[in-house]
Order: structure tokens, then C-alpha cells, then sequence
């Protein structure tokens, strides 16, 4: 069972040794796959359990429990744990040989999270970069929305397609890249997200980020990990309260 997350990243930029180094660095928007020839979701944030253990978050319903999990170009990980709480999320657990790096891909270095207060506040900017649709840009809509389930997502004006699923939905400026949720699908026309917050809830994790330091010095390397044991530490904060608008 996945417990109180110790901590997250410290401010000090460790580089791994030889012995540490992974052989696949898994990112957020990358592919998660049931096979290496059938793409089905992508895959969502690197969060840390109190075990200090790695798991990489998608949408519940794209994979059943101990589902293997592809990637760029093989296996990489499986499903532990689905749909817990009756929340639509999946995390994965990573092989060996396998790490993250905390950063979406073409963006940049995740700093932070925007709250639930961000992500149900009408007209924040928002972003979801998808296997399908690549990255894309919208608005948040106000309030909480339910399934027929009642389940409740937060959503917003960005379109998705099928393989979406799982997605980092996220804003991102000058000083790097927020989370705010992981996008699950479509309610109507609208498309929707489990907030990060939720998830952290339902997980009881935290969420490893890069100190900001590291993107003003231009990381090239991925020198701060999920793994423990290259860089346990304390989580570090949002630079800019909730209600900052993307950078576009």
C-alpha cells in the first residue's frame, strides 16, 4: 500500500554514477503501451511512496492490475495498482534499470503543482501534451464536474483524442512547468482531468519536481531523479501561487 510520501527532491543537483545510471529514463507524455506495436494511453507524473519507491501515474481504465507496460521501445514497467478509491488512475511501477525524469518532453523541468484551487477557477491557462494529439493548450472550466458514477474531475477547453488518456495536464512559464492533473477523457464535449491534488490524495504520495535553480542553469542531463536512492530529499515548492496565467 502506497503511504505518506517522505519527501521528494532536494535543491542540490546530484549527477548519478555509472552504477546508477538507468538504461530507460521514463518522462511524462511518454507512450504506455500494451505491447511495443499497440499505443493505448500515455503516461502521466513520477510520484514517490513512503517506501521511497517510484511509481508513474496514468489513467485508471487504460490497464488492469499487474498489466505489463510498454514504452518507447520496450517494456519498462506494470500496473500495481488500479482504479484505488474508485478514482479513474493507475500507477505504475517501474522495472529495474528503469527511472524518471520530471520533465514533459519539448517544455521543460517540473518545479510544482497547481492546486485544486487552480484547476477549477475559470479561465487559468492549461496545457496536455498526449501520444494522439501532441501538445495542446486550453482554459480551465469552473467548478467540479461528475461522471454518472460520480466520480469528479476538474475540465477544461483543450481537445483530446483516444491515446490521450493517462496525459500530464500541466501549465508551464519562465520558470518551468506545473502539474495540475492527469487527463482521463471526455465528459460530453468537455475534456477532463483528475487534479493532481486528487491524485496525491488518493495515492497519499507527493510529487518529486526539479529545484528552480536547475532551470535556470539549463539542465541537459537527468541529474535529479525519482529513485531514492540518487536524491531523497525535501519536495520543493511552487514558485508562484495558484491563478498565474501559461506562458504562451
Amino acid at each position: 500500500m502506497i503511504a505518506a510520501l517522505a519527501g521528494a527532491l532536494t535543491s542540490t543537483v546530484i549527477a548519478p554514477s555509472a552504477a546508477q545510471a538507468a538504461v530507460y529514463y521514463y518522462k511524462p507524455s511518454h507512450p504506455m503501451m500494451l505491447s511495443t506495436s499497440m499505443p493505448n494511453c500515455t503516461g502521466g507524473w513520477g510520484i514517490r511512496s513512503s517506501l521511497n519507491i517510484p511509481y508513474f501515474l496514468t489513467a485508471g481504465h487504460c490497464f488492469n492490475v499487474g498489466g505489463i507496460v510498454y514504452g518507447l521501445t520496450n517494456r519498462f514497467g506494470f500496473a500495481e495498482h488500479t482504479w484505488r478509491d474508485n478514482v479513474d488512475s493507475a500507477v505504475i511501477r517501474p522495472d529495474a534499470g528503469v527511472d524518471g525524469w520530471q520533465e514533459i518532453p519539448g517544455i521543460g523541468l517540473t518545479v510544482g503543482k497547481f492546486g485544486d484551487g487552480y484547476a477549477i477557477n475559470a479561465g487559468n491557462g492549461l496545457a496536455m501534451q498526449g501520444v494522439t494529439s501532441g501538445l495542446i493548450y486550453g482554459t480551465t472550466f469552473s467548478g467540479w464536474w461528475l461522471d454518472q458514477a460520480g466520480r469528479r474531475y476538474a475540465c477544461g477547453s483543450y481537445p483530446s483524442k483516444n491515446g490521450d488518456s493517462g496525459a500530464p495536464v500541466f501549465a508551464h512559464n519562465e520558470h518551468g512547468v506545473y502539474a495540475i492533473g492527469v487527463h482521463v477523457g471526455l465528459l460530453g464535449s468537455k475534456a477532463c482531468y483528475v487534479t493532481i491534488d486528487d491524485l496525491l490524495r488518493t495515492w497519499t504520495a507527493t510529487l518529486p519536481v526539479f529545484p528552480p535553480q536547475a532551470v535556470k542553469a539549463g539542465v541537459k542531463e537527468p541529474t535529479i531523479l525519482l529513485r531514492p536512492e540518487h536524491d531523497p530529499g525535501a519536495e520543493s515548492a511552487p514558485r508562484h501561487q495558484a491563478g498565474e496565467l501559461i506562458a504562451q
